[in-house]
């Protein structure tokens, strides 16, 4: 075990420890664990407050540092898991740092009122279910995490005996850090997943390489942590999903395997990599555009088809998924600043809340103050900010003291450290920050050193705020909570990089979206089992331009985003297609029809299939509004520009979920047209690149579809009618 290569490089990340041939948890955690399986009568822990103190214990056993836990873990289990909204709770809100005291001084925050009758009056489990968890789950879970080190001896001797997957031979199964441009697959059974996700509710991954190795936290602590911070029913709900997989599994052994899988673009041709197109070549494409359907109303997740579901992800794996949420947007006016007239009260002070860390960015000479996680410093330097007309949307939501420079108080290392950590923020050594520094002044108030911000929102960022965020991806790793495993091993995705996964069932039902997320109960996952025990679901996860406004019509980006589609919709079996595809663009399509049988028939008896052959090319695509909304594209261009990457992946056929947006009311026109005409991927591209240049100039504001339209209408009297 100890010369396994795949095992050394994740080894730092996982809680056991390797000795000589063997896995094994130190005896003081085998006894704790022991002692959990048995169940409360035998362990005494029977409350969310006790529980705590267990997994505190383990944690030490391990040598884990308390301080890597966010500060109001303890309190999050205690809210969660025990039969009443404790008053001790509301007494220490209230006086915590004088914080919460001054909002009730001053403006009570609107969903402190919102939730406060719900939190003093329900419980958020009853308790029977929290019975139910301290007698049965957690037993469960206890004996699953004292097998777990077997479970990873015996995955990896027995990733080391599968032949192929998919249509591939010869590539590695074992779990492995996954790293950024290394093409590769990790296998792993449900059970051993199930073991993984219950030592990030035990919280005993180790935090302090993650960073460093741009990997996202996998531990629960922020989740219940929030819970207690900022009391969020979305919060509340997430955690009920996760709950409710640890029923599910610990009543029956999951049976079966997923697969996570990093896609690459490569320039040279490599069985492990996909072939990456270069700028010119989608100019000149013959490619046909695959079947497009469109579809108003109903959910990528409840497609019943087999196709790619696309994940509109974040860079980093799963995003927000355990935290709060990925982005929340604030308004800060900073009476220091006003009062040094730096910034007027129309032009305010932006800060982009992101979980982790505190700092400044300065950006058109105001300084930015925020919080900042899981965006890259190039995202934050292009955003564009128009303050003009800004003092008329304004509107007072609440004013919050802080204490020091932190946002988010229940992250303590962020008020003694106004730096990023490396993993969260790239900005290059090249690029320092300039202006970065923390504020200067303080008031003192009742004795108390604060900073006073006064909370604006202009109207719009309000609603978006509001609306957008859950954003998909949580939700998706929320109702498939195998997905998580992935955070464990897989960093951050570079432009040419995607994300696959396959095999992750869906075990809750839902409704709402955003700040309405609410979990619903069980949901049976009833799709078919491949030849290597996956579950029929196959989710991709490609990461959008953030906030890219104007210069997503730039041709740079433009080519960004279809690659970066592009990867995610290719079938890595069908590498040398593709070469052939872009290197031999100028034949006909019959021409490249005939070498592309030859390139099947060669490629057909070159690599081992486990899979019927041509059972790929059933496989279509299913998305929809991806990079828009929270991430602010353009939904016209992003809907046009993943029609050309799955057509020229050879998919053959995009299900476009629009959910009723007023942008894409002529969507389904616009594509039957072009398919009608019979267009071909080189076609669209060129139309797309020469509406994106004058978009650029300023030569036209209108969007893609009103710019495309009267150019079809006067070119073809047959058009189909036009609203």
């Amino acid at each position: 075990m100890e010369n396994r290569e795949d095992l050394n490089s994740i080894l730092e990340f996982l809680p056991v420890v390797l000795r000589s041939t063997a896995l094994f948890w130190p005896s003081q955690v085998v006894k704790a664990l022991k002692a959990l399986s048995k169940g409360p009568e035998h362990s005494k822990v029977d409350s969310g407050e006790v529980l705590f103190l267990a997994i505190s214990d383990i944690r030490r056993s391990l040598n884990l540092s308390a301080g890597d836990l966010a500060f109001s873990t303890a309190d999050g289990f205690s809210l969660f898991f025990d039969d009443l909204f404790y008053g001790k709770s509301i007494i220490a809100s209230l006086w915590d740092g004088g914080r919460i005291l001054f909002h009730f001084l001053l403006l009570i925050p609107f969903s402190f009122l919102l939730y406060m009758h719900q939190l003093i009056h329900e419980q958020l489990i009853s308790r029977a279910e929290a019975n139910k968890w301290f007698r049965e789950i957690l037993p469960a879970l206890a004996d699953s995490l004292l097998r777990l080190p077997g479970m990873l001896e015996a995955h990896y001797q027995s990733a080391d005996s599968i032949s192929c997957i998919g249509a591939r031979n010869g590539l590695k199964m074992g779990l492995r850090l996954l790293k950024s441009q290394e093409a590769g697959i990790v296998l792993l059974s449900k059970e051993l997943i199930g073991a993984l996700l219950a030592c990030s509710f035990f919280c005993l991954f180790p935090n302090s390489c993650r960073g460093a190795n741009h990997l996202q936290v996998i531990n629960f602590d922020h989740l219940f942590a929030s819970l207690y911070d900022s009391y969020n029913e979305k919060q509340e709900n997430k955690i009920k999903c996760i709950i409710h997989y640890f029923e599910r599994i610990s009543s029956s052994t999951p049976v079966g395997n997923v697969s996570f899988e990093r896609k690459v673009l490569a320039a040279d041709h490599n069985l492990k990599y996909i072939f990456s197109p270069k700028t010119e070549s989608w100019s000149k494409s013959v490619v046909s555009l695959c079947l497009f359907e469109v579809c108003s109303s109903g959910l990528i997740e409840d497609h019943s088809k087999e196709a790619l579901e696309v994940d509109f992800a974040n860079k980093y794996f799963g995003g927000g998924a355990l935290a709060r949420g990925c982005v929340q947007v604030c308004l800060f006016l900073i009476p220091d600043m006003i009062s040094r007239r730096q910034v007027t009260l129309a032009q305010g002070v932006l800060a982009v809340a992101c979980c982790e860390c505190s700092w400044a960015i300065q950006k058109h000479g105001e300084n930015l103050y925020g919080m900042i996680s899981n965006m890259e410093y190039q995202s934050l330097k292009n955003l564009k900010w128009d303050y003009g007309g800004l003092s008329s949307s304004l509107f007072i939501v609440g004013v919050t003291v802080h204490i020091g420079v932190t946002v988010h108080s229940g992250t303590p290392h962020c008020r003694r450290n106004p730096s990023p950590p490396p993993s969260r923020l790239h900005a290059p050594a090249r690029e320092p920050f300039s202006g970065l520094r923390r504020p200067s002044t303080f008031r003192v108030l009742f004795g108390i050193p604060v900073c006073c911000i006064l909370v604006l929102l202009p109207g719009n960022w309000w609603d978006a705020v509001r609306d957008k965020y859950l954003i998909v991806e949580e939700i998706r790793f929320m109702i498939n909570p195998e997905l998580i495993a992935g955070m464990l091993f897989l960093p951050s995705m570079a432009d040419n990089e995607a994300i696959e996964v396959v095999g992750a069932e869906r075990f809750s039902k839902y409704t709402g979206y955003a700040a309405s997320f609410q979990y619903c109960g069980d949901f049976l996952d009833k799709k078919d089992i491949d030849i290597i025990g996956r579950r029929k679901i196959r989710i991709i996860a490609i990461d959008a331009l953030f906030n890219p406004g104007e210069r997503q019509y730039e041709h740079e980006f433009l080519v960004r985003e279809v690659n970066k589609a592009f990867c995610g919709f290719s079938d890595p079996c069908k590498s040398q297609r593709y070469q052939m595809l872009f290197e031999d663009n100028e034949l006909s399509e019959a021409q490249l029809e005939q070498d592309l049988k030859s390139v099947n028939s060669k490629s057909d008896n070159a690599v081992e299939i486990c899979q019927p052959v041509g059972f790929q090319d059933e496989i279509g695509i299913v998305t929809g509004n991806w990079g828009c909304g929270a991430f602010g594209g353009d939904p016209e261009l992003k809907a046009m520009l993943q029609w050309l990457a799955a057509s020229q992946a050879l998919r053959p056929f995009m299900v476009y979920y629009t959910f009723d947006i007023e942008a894409l009311q002529k969507l389904e026109q616009v594509t039957q047209w072009i398919n009608f005409h019979k267009w071909s991927v080189g076609d669209l591209w060129n139309m797309l690149v020469e509406y994106s240049s004058q978009r650029s100039k300023k030569e036209t504001q209108v969007g893609f579809f009103n710019w495309l339209l009267p150019l079809l209408s006067s070119d073809d009297p047959m058009m189909l009618d036009v609203p």
